[in-house]
């Protein structure tokens, strides 16, 4: 399984490059930064881990 990288810093700095060079203002940059608040997913279950890998092992198995 492949390991998963955040993201979230390199996408606001991405944004914040793009909203200046269209001529955004400090504020308007900053309202737009604010509409992007970004939650972090809540942690699975026990049982939601188990069944994931359960589904990654099936699917191992039938490519074999």
């Amino acid at each position: 399984m492949s390991r998963v990288r955040d993201r979230t810093e390199d996408f606001k700095e991405s944004v914040r490059v793009a909203a200046l060079s269209h001529g955004y203002t400090e504020s308007q940059l900053a309202a737009l930064m604010s509409s992007f608040i970004i939650r972090k997913p809540s942690p699975k279950s026990p049982f939601t881990n188990a069944a994931i890998k359960t589904v990654e092992l099936c699917s191992c198995a039938i490519l074999f």
